[in-house]
């Protein structure tokens, strides 16, 4: 059993990588020259290492249906609750010529319509990067039924883990396949083929994390961020995973690494200063990474709008263009800090009127 100590760190821990990964994803989007493809090598793998890095084989081993329900108690509330926000003002949206031109206007046939779609992750353009969803939850379950089957043929967690590895590398093999022999999926359950051995990886880390802590640190902090930087600066290499660009079978899994690795160490000295303010911001930024991944499109747009409305436009802004319209030095630095804090604002503007809401019922 996990001590209480233990269990807390490794919840601080995770909450540090999600605020670092989460920090990204918004980075990412901004189009910031230079950054977007080094952050593209291992932002969303980052999430998925936190699966594995966040499996408790205690609870879930042999009840894959409670993970899976765990897993979407987490997610779907809230998600639902965007979206019909989203989808109330999406016409209002419409009128500030804020959503794509592809968009109309819903009537009360196209409004039931796109609420019927929420159910299949079709989100409002607004909805943010949600396809990561489908391979999210694809190789949740996977997981789930590997270390399940594992069961049968070792009881031990940590003994366990070869069989986990050896399986998940397969998975990959038929993930890269299906890319090569053009046989992918619009849910894009090819991706969670293919990210499986990050999944893995963060179930190695789990179990013999003690261990395996002596392994991060400043050097491999320094080897993980020169493999990163030359990949981009030297080879100017691209990683895209829902274009399944993944430059090659070695080269997608080391730079995916890396960037894990590099994420480790910065969350362990995040870790040591624990107090500071901007950590407790970071930790923060964590807890609310699934809000941010939802509502930073839509932040990124009203920045764009409040723009167009108190400044001169020239002939190079279209208000329209999703995700953002604007590309400079102080454009990134905006988006980013309003992609971030805008969607933590209205997660906790919620959570007061639901909060009074059940107060008023009492």
């Amino acid at each position: 059993m996990m001590s209480k100590k233990k269990k807390q760190e490794n919840n601080l821990e995770v909450t540090f990588l999600k605020g670092l990964g989460i920090i990204a994803v918004v980075l990412g989007h901004t189009h910031a020259p230079n950054l977007v493809p080094i952050i593209y090598y291992w932002h969303l793998p980052l999430f998925f290492f936190i699966i594995g890095l966040t499996y408790n084989p205690e609870k879930y081993e042999k009840r894959v249906s409670h993970l899976m329900a765990s897993r979407l108690h987490s997610f779907f509330p809230m998600y639902f609750c965007y979206m019909i926000i989203l989808g109330l003002l999406h016409n209002t949206f419409y009128a500030m010529g804020i959503l794509p031109h592809t968009q109309i206007l819903y009537d009360i046939q196209t409004g039931l319509n796109a609420f019927w779609n929420y159910f299949h992750l079709i989100a409002e353009p607004f909805g943010g990067p949600l396809w990561f969803m489908f391979p999210y939850f694809y190789a949740t379950l996977i997981y789930g039924v590997l270390v399940s089957v594992g069961t049968l043929i070792q009881s031990d967690w940590k003994k366990r883990q070869p069989f986990i590895i050896v399986v998940c590398i397969l998975c990959a093999c038929i993930g890269f396949m299906c890319v090569e022999y053009g046989i992918v999926r619009n849910d894009f359950a090819d991706i969670a083929l293919v990210i499986m051995p990050i999944v893995a990886a963060g179930g190695v880390y789990r179990s013999f994390r003690k261990e395996l802590l002596c392994f991060i640190n400043k050097g491999g902090f320094v080897i993980g961020s020169m493999l990163i930087l030359g990949a981009h600066f030297r080879f100017n290499a691209w990683i895209i995973l829902d274009q399944r660009k993944y430059i090659g079978f070695i080269q997608f899994y080391l730079l995916a690494f890396s960037g894990i690795y590099c994420c480790l160490y910065l969350a362990h000295i995040l870790e040591g200063y624990k107090e500071k303010r901007v950590c407790i911001w970071i930790c923060k930024i964590g807890n609310y990474s699934m809000d941010i991944m939802t509502l930073h499109f839509l932040f990124f747009k009203l920045v764009d709008f409040y723009y167009s409305k108190c400044v001169v436009m020239d002939n190079n802004f279209v208000l329209s263009q999703f995700p953002h319209s604007l590309y400079s030095g102080w454009s990134v630095l905006v988006y980013t800090v309003v992609g971030i804090c805008g969607p933590i604002f209205m997660r906790k503007t919620l959570d007061i009127f639901f909060c009074k809401m059940v107060t008023v019922h009492k």
